[in-house]
């Protein structure tokens, strides 16, 4: 090739043409694709959501401003999706259920965790725009099951374990430019958690290539509370196994090292009863491998029951 020459005016342009829509592909092929852009995990407890309830103390304070850390974290990286898993919503008994309603909407009463029906209460309202399609997809593609209320002419019923995590990304204006998947976990998690974990960890990997397929930013919340057996006067008793466990859980937080989750933890949440520990399961096995990092902001256990704080993302190269 001589290579003093450049070519006719008409090759020069018909390269740079070519040079040209090479450089849109490989653009539409980077950033057309999803991108995953990271998850948080947030308490659904009154404590967390309103800590003034026992005056700030014993970690409330901090649950509650790492929450709203959290929530303003993930709004910032601009998901169009957040996928959200709550163990309180409308449930079956055996399989996982994708709500496909246009929106949502509830209240969550607040106050009644004092255990004291004298106690003030108060409800928190929250309407969410539900996405419609990925809920289908994510059915078709997993064997899950969804759930169509009154014929979309209402909003589906949404309680404590969507509305108070949810209700942290109030300040940070997502919601109102974001649509919501709902997926609820089915009631057989309260007597068989730890023999779920192998098929939750695959099917959370199965989510994650869903997703990683779509054209949306997908953003992931976790709904959960941890240990609910801390002190003997709690409506589950006590169990030396509370604390072991929401430690384990926050050194997975901290690490992403699944033995903490999946052995310490998976072992004991029979008796440190945990509502939400499968929701952390399936968010291991959505980002096993895939080169994560984390960030535990707080872990406390107010009153009877632990909550924790944390957030997840790509590794940045």
């Amino acid at each position: 090739i001589n290579a003093e020459y450049m070519g006719t005016p008409s090759e020069c342009l018909f390269f740079f043409e070519m040079l040209i829509i090479c450089v849109f592909i490989f653009t539409l092929f980077c950033w057309g694709k999803a991108v995953i852009v990271g998850g948080i995990v947030l308490p659904h407890g009154d404590f967390a959501y309103d800590p003034s309830l026992i005056e700030y103390k014993n970690g409330s304070k901090e649950l509650h401003i790492n929450s709203l850390k959290a929530a303003q974290w993930l709004s910032d990286l601009q998901p169009d999706i957040i996928l959200l898993t709550t163990p309180h919503g409308l449930s079956l008994s055996n399989n996982y259920l994708l709500y496909r309603n246009s929106y949502g909407s509830g209240s969550a009463v607040v106050g009644r965790d004092l255990l004291n029906p004298k106690a003030p209460m108060y409800k928190v309202p929250l309407n969410l725009t539900l996405n419609r399609s990925l809920p289908e997809q994510l059915v078709n593609s997993l064997k899950t099951e969804g759930i169509l209320a009154f014929g979309d002419a209402d909003p589906i019923t949404l309680n404590w374990g969507e509305i108070l995590p949810m209700a942290f990304f109030h300040p940070t204006g997502l919601l109102t430019r974001s649509s919501s998947v709902i997926f609820s976990l089915p009631t057989r998690r309260l007597n068989y958690t730890n023999e779920m974990i192998p098929e939750v960890l695959e099917l959370g990997s199965k989510i994650f290539t869903i997703l990683d397929d779509l054209t949306q930013k997908i953003g992931i919340v976790i709904s959960t509370d941890l240990a609910h057996t801390h002190v003997a006067w709690g409506p589950y008793g006590y169990s030396p196994d509370a604390q072991p466990f929401d430690d384990a859980c926050g050194k997975w937080a901290e690490t992403l090292d699944e033995v903490y989750l999946l052995e310490i933890a998976g072992k004991i949440e029979k008796s440190a009863l945990s509502c939400g520990y499968l929701g952390m399961v399936l968010l291991n096995g959505m980002i096993r491998n895939k080169g994560w990092v984390s960030e535990l902001l707080a872990n406390y256990h107010p009153t009877y029951y632990g909550m924790l704080v944390a957030t997840f993302q790509p590794k940045v190269n």
